[in-house]
């Protein structure tokens, strides 16, 4: 699973930032997998593609996956100082959350409501970003998901992102009080 996730970490953000590789990264990867002799390989080989083709198969260490990813990025273009630099994240975080949807048909959509439904936490937040640029890339971000993913599923995403925001609300102010 920690391949994985490196893995999948390194996509991303070479994705998002327009970089070849994350040399280090692949150093390390490297590293790791030539220790192995050819059965463990090929054991690796079985474990990280199960992962992979098993929707529900690590199914909590995909969501934590998800939601650090998508909130790292989500995160760096609320830091960003130009439209542009909003747009170079959100165009590539919006085509990983639809990719997400159409690799998990099944449970793609749980991982984008955790994800949507942090992402309003943080702005209901002490933390959230306040400048015009960050929330003009949410609200981007939001709206080619709306436009990209069929409407009953965008509907289910932001029903339960809702629900578990409004809980998020219920307990913050049971531990306020």
């Amino acid at each position: 699973m920690l391949i994985s996730g490196l893995d999948q970490w390194g996509l991303a953000y070479t994705q998002a930032f327009n970089l070849e590789a994350i040399h280090s990264l692949t150093a390390l990867l490297g590293g790791l997998r030539t220790r192995l002799d050819a059965r463990q390989d090929t054991l690796f080989q079985q474990y990280f593609e199960q992962i992979n083709d098993v929707e529900s198969d690590a199914i909590d260490f995909k969501v934590d996956l998800r939601r650090g990813i998508h909130l790292a990025l989500w995160h760096a273009m609320a830091a960003c100082e130009t439209t542009e630099q909003v747009h170079g994240i959100v165009q590539p975080l919006g085509s990983m959350m639809v990719a997400l949807n159409t690799q998990m048909p099944e449970l793609g959509w749980r991982l984008l409501a955790d994800a949507l439904a942090n992402i309003q936490i943080s702005l209901l937040s002490d933390l959230a970003p306040k400048s015009p640029l960050a929330q003009d890339g949410t609200q981007q971000l939001f709206a080619s998901l709306r436009h990209a993913l069929p409407a009953e599923r965008y509907q289910t995403i932001l029903a339960h992102a809702g629900q578990a925001v409004v809980a998020w609300q219920q307990a913050s102010r049971h531990s306020a009080a």
